[in-house]
């Protein structure tokens, strides 16, 4: 399956954490037969190219439409706008959406959640890698 990663980048103190983590959940994801799509990693280095923003959102959306589902990993309290076209765009051509979300943000993404497909709620990345792996 052809997974297209949403994520929460803009805002977020520590980006070489989340790069982490990205990477270990596309790590475990692929590892299980599906192939992914970042947008930081695929599209721009790690932030090492600079893309325009409209430039980002074609990518964004040609890489909703050819995946054959959305899979969000949500570990912020505060919305994500991206997060947001991303989940409306998907959802408006069909796509499944999956959102890993870990328990402590929950509540505060309630409304987003609800165009989920699947939720799976996780407490650490410890517990997602083992949600993950009984997943894929």
């Amino acid at each position: 399956m052809r997974l297209y990663i949403a994520y929460k980048y803009t805002n977020i103190k520590n980006k070489s954490e989340l790069k982490i983590n990205l990477e270990h959940v596309t790590q475990i994801l692929e590892n299980a037969g599906n192939t992914t799509f970042l947008l930081n990693r695929d599209a721009r280095a790690w932030g090492k190219k600079h893309v325009s923003t409209l430039k980002n959102i074609y990518t964004i959306m040609k890489n909703i439409v050819i995946s054959d589902a959305i899979f969000a990993y949500i570990n912020s309290e505060v919305l994500s706008k991206g997060i947001i076209f991303e989940f409306i765009f998907g959802k408006l051509i069909g796509k499944k959406i999956i959102a890993a979300v870990e328990k402590k943000v929950k509540t505060k993404n309630k409304n987003l959640l609800n165009l989920a497909s699947k939720i799976i709620d996780f407490d650490g990345m410890k517990d997602l890698e083992t949600k993950l792996v009984k997943i894929s």
